[in-house]
């Protein structure tokens, strides 16, 4: 419990004596009346049998507060404040609250996931010096009316915890109540300055018990007292606020216990708490963490770190000591896909990065678990859905669990239906016949062979297309993909939709990088000149012709607007050099020379000059 409750009350009394009643005056809310809530659109991430909810929502967390004694605005009123916002955050919706002149603007995300879900909400106060308050449940579908009044109890709690407050007095009216200093008393180890830069108060403000409660937390939430008090004391031109804290145990010595596997050194760099500091438990464990993150990248998962703070008998300080149990190494015993139907686990599987451990592990390294596999793994195994079909495949987290055999990892995956492709065709701007166009992608052969959808194969003939208008001197054409969707019969209908746009013209090439290499040199491997129209093939002729010669270890293009026009451009060539030179010596021996210093001294790009 905060010590600084009583000398506050003490404090609430000074100031009411002083003249607070002027700050109750200024417009606090009425008697009695409810809060007013402005409900605004929640983002719905789900697939499209679900987005119903993007009104159905609302209004149940609209009924639901209503019932709760609320007074909330007309959903229309939310939904036209929104319109043109493609996200809200706590101020954008802090700023529409005050428009709309309510107290508080809820707004939130609901997430599926097979057929569970989440409810993410935000209640945010009008007023910029109240917090905003998150609110989140879980359940399954059947259970969305009980999931809504689960949440809709939480904010109403929340509403009734921090009710909107009367306005305080003005910061810098000046007078007897201004502020003429701020001290910090009690500081031992830190500087004063650490407190005084958090404080919101500041000299010349006149402060009222609310502003000043305000800071006291703010100064307990740093961690490195045990006591905070603040009180006003009178002096010439106004008072003097002071906060007087105890500081919380200087750590004189850190021992570590227990480690083997890990370096004592290593534990100790990793941690941000430090010999001569303060002790302060929220950085002490996140340094718990890190320490059990240092084992877990080793493949100690079952390792355990616990702290121990014991006083100096002097009490002017305390020892910290850590304790480890590190427990074996651990390796992944099994890799398993549940909720498969019409994909097969193994071929799945070949595009994984997580193995098994077996007799081979130790020359390839596999069956070692590391946690961007996991992510990533999730990630390849909806990729491999959706390159066949599976366009509506769901992947949950895996489910990791540590045994003292192994590790054992599940993916969960929730297929869906498996879409063919339907008609495939080109909208917009053909600058050649659909015969040739068809002949460059490979997704109408993909569905000759395979029938049905793959993302990589028409991402891939995007990327053929864009070559092939940039290889007549359309070096900006876009092509985007238009995915119609038949529901009935689970097909996909493609298009690629072409914008050529315009024609380009290099107005002049620059080289940038080569410090050593002449410009000559560089200009006699390009296949564009100044001048010349835009063509893409010849780029990356130039660029390759580049690469050969070996005097550089990286070539990048850009094409740069000139402003005279969208038909005209500069295309900027960086390079980056790379050594291109070498000294060989040695030393020999021979019977008629005796010893020898032979050496050589190679160059590829002498002085530059290719």
């Amino acid at each position: 419990m905060k010590k600084y409750l009583l000398s506050l009350c003490l404090l609430c009394t000074g100031l009411l004596a002083a003249g607070f009643a002027h700050a109750a005056a200024q417009g606090s809310r009425a008697a009695g009346a409810e809060p007013l809530v402005l409900v605004l659109p929640f983002q719905i991430n789900a697939d499209e049998s679900m987005k119903r909810l993007q009104d159905e929502l609302p209004q149940m967390v609209s009924r639901n507060l209503a019932s709760k004694g609320l007074r909330v605005l007309p959903l229309a009123r939310g939904k036209t404040l929104a319109q043109g916002r493609s996200a809200l955050d706590i101020a954008a919706a802090r700023e529409l609250a005050r428009t709309a002149g309510a107290n508080y603007a809820v707004y939130g995300v609901y997430n599926r996931l097979g057929d569970a879900f989440t409810i993410e909400t935000r209640m945010v106060p009008a007023a910029s010096e109240d917090t905003a308050r998150q609110h989140s449940v879980q359940g399954r579908n059947t259970e969305l009316s009980a999931a809504v009044g689960t949440l809709v109890d939480q904010m109403t709690a929340s509403a009734s915890s921090a009710r909107p407050r009367s306005v305080p007095a003005v910061a810098g009216a000046g007078g007897a109540d201004a502020i003429a200093d701020i001290q910090i008393r009690g500081m031992k180890v830190l500087d004063p300055d650490v407190i005084l830069m958090r404080l919101r108060l500041r000299k010349g403000d006149t402060p009222t018990a609310l502003t000043i409660d305000e800071d006291v937390k703010r100064i307990w939430d740093m961690g490195y007292f045990s006591d905070v008090q603040a009180a006003l004391e009178p002096q010439a031109g106004g008072r003097a606020l002071i906060f007087t804290v105890v500081e919380k145990p200087r750590i004189d010595n850190i021992i570590v216990e227990g480690a083997g596997k890990i370096n004592k050194d290593d534990i100790l760099g990793a941690m941000s708490t430090k010999t001569g500091s303060v002790l302060n438990e929220k950085l002490l464990a996140e340094d718990l963490q890190k320490v059990t993150d240092l084992y877990r990248a080793e493949g100690y998962y079952l390792a355990k770190v616990n702290s121990r703070l014991d006083p100096r008998p002097t009490g002017s300080g305390a020892v910290l000591t850590l304790s480890v149990e590190e427990g074996g190494k651990l390796y992944v015993k099994q890799v398993s896909l549940q909720g498969l139907q019409g994909m097969k686990a193994g071929d799945i599987k070949d595009y994984m990065a997580l193995k098994e451990r077996n007799i081979l592990s130790f020359f390839t390294g596999t069956g070692v678990l590391k946690d961007e596999y996991l992510e990533r793994d999730a990630t390849a195994i909806a990729a491999y859905a959706i390159n066949h079909g599976y366009v509506d495949a769901q992947v949950s987290p895996p489910d990791v669990q540590y045994l003292p055999d192994g590790i054992y990892v599940t993916f969960t995956v929730n297929e869906g239906p498996r879409y063919r492709l339907g008609e495939i065709t080109f909208i917009g701007d053909l600058i050649d016949t659909e015969a040739r166009l068809f002949e460059m992608i490979g997704l109408d052969e993909h569905k000759k062979d395979a029938g049905f959808f793959s993302l990589s194969t028409m991402q891939d003939d995007a990327k053929l297309l864009t070559e092939f208008y940039g290889d007549h001197g359309y070096a900006f054409a876009e092509v985007d993909t238009k995915v119609e969707r038949i529901e009935d019969g689970a097909v996909l209908n493609i298009a690629y939709a072409i914008q050529k746009k315009q024609i380009v013209y290099i107005r002049r090439v620059n080289l940038e990088g080569n410090q050593k290499t002449r410009d000559n040199v560089i200009m006699r491997e390009l296949r564009l000149a100044d001048g010349d129209s835009y063509d893409g093939a010849k780029l990356r002729r130039s660029i390759e012709r580049l690469n050969r010669l070996r005097y550089f270890s990286q070539v990048n293009t850009e094409l740069v607007p000139t402003g005279d026009g969208e038909e005209e451009v500069d295309l900027k060539i960086n390079l980056k050099e790379e050594n291109t030179g070498a000294v060989m010596a040695g030393i020999g021996y021979s019977t008629y020379y005796d010893v020898g210093l032979p050496g050589s001294i190679m160059a590829r790009n002498l002085f530059g000059q290719g």
